[in-house]
């Protein structure tokens, strides 16, 4: 019996995982009904399970974290999953988001940052389970959560790098596509076609037309930097550099994911972000400190506003209770005036 497919889009938020996802229509591949629904920021739909969102947010919560922490997912932590019962509530959300269908498609960034976790997960399930791994200039990463959230650049380089190298170096052997973001915006139609060869996928020529013209347009690239931009960018520390580097060597074939694992580059790089771990665990810390000022903050702003309310109708009740009684004080005096007058 041939195995049900699930083919999940991995890459960080910002990276054109949306466009990518939507382009698995064209394939056949069903995204489920339970999608989170567009907003002003990504005008064309997320295209992510809301399903797989909230399992997501969850365990990273269960591990004190949320997508933006920079620390890595250890195997400590994947056995601190693995021991709260989220084995059994993933490998249920995939049966059922698999039921009626021959071939599924998912993505949320956040399953990147924890496929240390699902990796397991897959491996002990039932699927044939392929990746697509969405690439963008981190440049363009970066400009873009500064514009959307307000991360300081130099966070915004260390989150990209953690996304991606928790994917390079979680895909083994495992059957990978790499997708630049900028080149499926320039060629979609072309990408589409060399993503599903490698995924063994049949396209929808009528699917295909739609995705290319009415789909992706030219201003979904906001922005256009190169190599030489990140480089040039003091924020970028080296190791975002040979990364970014290796990817788009990838994306030109002139090298592979599996040659970057087989190689041992993938674990020079990951011994050389694990380094920086204990500040990276320091500055997630004052981030969530952070966080807690200012929701302090916020909630003493709200208890003042009340408080200024609170106070402004008092004095509104006591000067027409003032107004009240000199009218009623005048009244009484008139009265004895017209009496004995």
């Amino acid at each position: 019996m041939k195995k049900k497919q699930i083919i999940v889009v991995l890459g960080m938020h910002r990276s054109g995982t949306s466009a990518i996802t939507y382009g698995l229509r064209a394939m056949g591949v069903s995204l489920g009904d339970h999608l989170l629904p567009a907003a002003a920021d990504n005008g064309k739909g997320f295209w992510e399970d809301l399903d797989f969102i909230d399992l997501n947010t969850e365990m990273l919560a269960a591990l004190g974290r949320d997508w933006r922490s920079l620390q890595s997912v250890t195997d400590q932590d994947v056995d601190c999953l693995r021991a709260s019962g989220y084995v059994s509530k993933s490998l249920q959300l995939l049966k059922e988001k698999t039921a009626n269908v021959s071939a599924f498609g998912f993505k949320d960034p956040r399953t990147t940052k924890l496929l240390p976790f699902w990796k397991r997960i897959f491996e002990e399930s039932p699927f044939d389970v392929k990746y697509i791994l969405a690439s963008r200039n981190p440049l363009s990463v970066v400009r873009s959560l500064g514009k959307r959230d307000d991360l300081p650049r130099e966070v915004s380089y260390m989150l990209w790098l953690e996304y991606m190298m928790a994917a390079l170096c979680n895909l083994g052997d495992a059957h990978a596509v790499l997708v630049d973001y900028d080149t499926l915006v320039s060629a979609p139609g072309q990408e589409l076609k060399r993503v599903s060869d490698r995924l063994g996928l049949v396209l929808d020529p009528q699917e295909v037309e739609k995705y290319c013209d009415g789909f992706i347009e030219k201003d979904l690239r906001h922005t256009h930097f190169d190599r030489n931009d990140v480089c040039a960018d003091d924020a970028a520390v080296p190791l975002v550099q040979d990364v970014y580097s290796f990817l788009l060597d990838v994306q030109a074939g002139r090298t592979s994911i599996e040659a970057g694992m087989e190689s041992g580059l993938f674990r020079k790089w990951k011994d050389r972000l694990d380094r920086t771990q204990p500040l990276l665990k320091l500055i997630d810390r004052w981030h969530i400190d952070i966080e807690n000022a200012s929701d302090k903050i916020e909630a003493f702003e709200i208890n003042a506003r009340a408080s200024d309310m609170v106070f402004g109708r008092i004095i509104a009740i006591l000067k027409t209770v003032n107004r009240s009684g000199r009218r009623a004080w005048f009244r009484l005096r008139t009265r004895r005036w017209c009496r004995f007058g």
